[in-house]
């Protein structure tokens, strides 16, 4: 396996949960096309939107998702209290 996305949908889109790319092919685009994928589907099922969120220190990532037309929400702690790193809550139309 060189790639996978994790998805969870609701009622007001889906949010994707989590993608990795091996080691050796990062860079590569895999991660790119893997999210393009789940838009494609997203959009398939009737999304409106595709949600993720990401550390904010994830600088590299960030570049990424904006360079994917993902929109900054907001900025905070999570949710679920595990941690305390900052997060980058971001969306995209579809």
């Amino acid at each position: 396996m060189i790639g996978v996305a994790i998805t969870i949908r609701d009622t007001v889109g889906w949010t994707l949960e989590q993608v990795a790319v091996a080691p050796q092919c990062q860079g590569s685009g895999i991660g790119s096309r893997l999210i393009g994928h789940v838009e494609v589907e997203a959009r398939r099922s009737g999304a409106r939107f595709l949600y993720l969120d990401t550390a904010a220190m994830m600088t590299d990532l960030l570049r990424l998702y904006r360079r994917l037309d993902f929109d900054e929400r907001r900025r905070g702690l999570p949710e679920h209290g595990r941690d305390g790193h900052q997060r980058v809550y971001m969306r995209k139309r579809l």
